[in-house]
């Protein structure tokens, strides 16, 4: 006799449920709710809801639905501030990226309106550019990469030149090309400011300094031009922040700052006296810190021997180039006085150029084309807040 086995039916599969508890509570009440998922039985897991306030009841407690999707009455505005995107950065980071922006187009907006002038020197720089692409990077004399370029009964460093370059190949020769170039290279100055306000003064509102210097008259002027000078401050300003991150970050940062003082020292002649200047000053002062590190200054300074390849090159072209300058520009150093006289004037002009009067007032043998009208270099109604911030510090 054969029994037959009766096959084994499959088990039911519970069909999914939805528990839904809702709940509400007095506003300004304080609650914490609790979610604990025990251990899986039969096939389902138990949860338990637990919510505890000061005037909250299990009574209150009828229906919570569980649901991972962002409920559609939450507002745009919620939800943009709520994405990854927004949320990769702080609140005063967005704030610094908004100044930027404000000081990007202040800069670019209106470029052949203001400043009213054009000035040769601001010309020379695309048309130099424009030479040098002509002549298959050579200049007059068949120099391959010229680390100068002649003005006149002069050479003059040409970083500017190059720098020019690429846009002149994009977009052609403009004033409002030329200026564009030298307003973004600008924005280093900005960001350079604002990192250090907030890396190494340890200011609470960082990001209006980028603000600030958009609004100073004497940079907003020289920002919309194409002089040297606003590109040597801006590499300038830029060697200065990353050393300092050198000195708060990581040594790595030495070789931008090198790459930074090249920068400026290959843009404006007065640069090959300041940033050799400064370089020198931050060496002593730091020489403990540069011990410290020095493979890595050992590799800064072989980078910088390659750096200062061109300047070689540029003594060798024209040796005899920085004293005719200094002719050509009437200074007192060459003048028929004694030396007792050049030391007078030296430390005028130099304590003078740290006073209060030069910057914050209008003076009238400024160079006009270097002020805006009525204005100093720097808004009178701020050196209140600039004494304070002396005696601070």
């Amino acid at each position: 006799m054969t029994t037959k086995r009766k096959p084994k039916s499959k088990p039911k599969q519970a069909k999914p449920t939805v528990n839904e508890v809702e709940f509400s509570i007095k506003a300004g009440t304080k609650a914490t709710l609790t979610i604990e998922a025990g251990e899986e039985k039969d096939g389902e897991i138990p949860v338990r809801i637990r919510l505890q306030g000061k005037e909250q009841t299990s009574d209150s407690l009828s229906q919570l639905e569980v649901s991972k999707e962002v409920p559609e009455n939450k507002n745009l505005i919620e939800k943009i501030s709520q994405s990854p995107f927004i949320r990769k950065y702080s609140l005063p980071m967005w704030l610094f990226f908004g100044a930027l922006f404000i000081y990007l187009i202040t800069r670019l907006i209106g470029l052949s309106q203001f400043p009213i002038y054009f000035f040769v020197d601001e010309a020379l720089q695309t048309q130099f550019a424009e030479d040098l692409v002509k002549n298959g990077f050579r200049d007059w004399n068949g120099v391959f990469l010229p680390p100068a370029f002649r003005n006149n009964e002069y050479f003059t460093l040409g970083m500017g030149v190059y720098m020019q370059v690429l846009p002149y190949l994009l977009f052609g020769k403009s004033a409002v090309v030329t200026r564009a170039t030298s307003a973004i290279i600008s924005v280093i100055a900005a960001i350079s400011v604002g990192l250090i306000l907030r890396d190494a003064v340890k200011t609470k509102y960082w990001w209006t300094g980028v603000l600030f210097l958009s609004i100073t008259p004497t940079w907003f002027l020289h920002s919309r031009t194409a002089w040297e000078m606003t590109e040597f401050t801006a590499f300038y300003a830029g060697a200065l922040w990353a050393y300092t991150f050198y000195r708060i970050k990581s040594p790595n940062y030495l070789y931008l700052s090198i790459v930074f003082s090249a920068l400026a020292f290959y843009t404006y002649s007065p640069g090959q006296v300041l940033v050799p200047f400064t370089a020198f000053a931050l060496f002593i002062f730091d020489l403990k810190y540069h011990w410290q590190n020095r493979r890595t200054v050992l590799f800064g300074s072989l980078l910088l021997a390659v750096l200062t390849i061109q300047y070689f090159r540029f003594r060798a072209l024209d040796p005899d180039n920085a004293i005719a300058h200094l002719h050509n520009l009437g200074s007192y150093l060459f003048a028929d006085i004694s030396v007792w006289e050049k030391v007078k004037i030296y430390f005028s002009q130099y304590f003078y150029g740290l006073s209060p009067w030069y910057w914050f007032t209008t003076e009238e043998n400024t160079i006009q084309r270097h002020i805006m009208k009525d204005y100093g270099h720097i808004m009178i109604w701020t050196l209140p807040f600039a004494l304070f911030g002396l005696i601070e510090t």
